[in-house]
């Protein structure tokens, strides 16, 4: 099986999922994980205007969450159609269809790189964080938050 079989495969459960991810992801944990990511954008820039990219968006809750503290309108970008549609539906107004490891992004696009939940789905790291470092900004800023359970 290769990188495109195993991604077709993701976007196929982000059909079957796309409409229980919203609530599913609104528990208090990853709700609270995602007000601190939010936070955190909100005290490095403070109010300067930005360009924020939200990876693996699923149906849009950290780009919600975001929207909240920065007021920003954030660009989003899943691997499904479908997570994208549910996304759009909370108000979410910019969102293209792509894989970390190939964002389809000029270079210096983004301020902000964002994501939750995602880097356990991503299959070469070291080509995503390359493509990160492409498209962010000069002084730019990446921040992922990822679930895990403490024993």
């Amino acid at each position: 099986m290769d990188i495109k079989d195993i991604y077709r495969k993701e976007k196929e459960a982000g059909r079957y999922y796309a409409d229980k991810y919203t609530e599913a992801y609104n528990a208090l944990f990853y709700k609270t994980a995602r007000e601190n990511i939010a936070k955190t954008i909100t005290k490095r820039f403070k109010e300067r205007p930005l360009h924020i990219l939200d990876m693996g968006c699923g149906p849009g809750n950290l780009a919600q969450e975001i929207k909240v503290f920065m007021k920003e309108d954030v660009f989003v970008m899943d691997i499904s159609e479908d997570m994208l549609k549910e996304a759009k539906k909370s108000g979410i107004r910019h969102g293209v269809c792509g894989v970390t490891e190939d964002l389809p992004f000029k270079d210096m696009s983004f301020d902000v790189v964002a994501g939750f939940s995602i880097l356990h789905h991503l299959l070469d790291l070291k080509k995503a964080f390359k493509e990160i470092a492409r498209v962010l900004k000069p002084g730019g800023f990446f921040i992922f938050g990822e679930p895990f359970e403490i024993p």
